[in-house]
């Protein structure tokens, strides 16, 4: 079992789930793999991606650990549009609900 190769980065494929190997072909695919933590890695990788675009920042500036406002920048504003895409995005409500940082997103759109 060949690893995956980035950049200087290698990834054993015993580490990565079968349907995720074919699309970590760099380094910034390696570190936001492996910082989803677990998760769906295509629920964390929307979520960033959305996020990113809002915010006008890189995905690899999006970690899963980023509180929206205080690590992010976000402005109310900004917190409200994003939270109004991700509702469209995932078809789920977010009202009432405190979620600070992407972790606490992506772990409410996947229960």
């Amino acid at each position: 079992m060949r690893p995956i190769n980035a950049g200087n980065v290698t990834l054993k494929r015993k580490f990565v789930e079968p349907q995720a190997q074919d699309n970590l072909k760099t380094v910034a695919d390696i570190v936001n793999y492996i910082d989803s933590e677990g998760r769906n890695s295509a629920t964390v990788t929307r979520v960033k991606k959305i996020i990113a675009e809002q915010l006008d920042l890189e995905t690899y500036e999006v970690k899963m650990s980023s509180r929206i406002i205080e690590d992010l920048g976000a402005s109310f504003q900004d917190r409200l549009i994003i939270t109004d895409l991700l509702e469209k995005e995932f078809g789920v409500k977010f009202s009432g609900k405190n979620l600070k940082t992407v972790a606490d997103i992506v772990n409410y759109i996947d229960l």
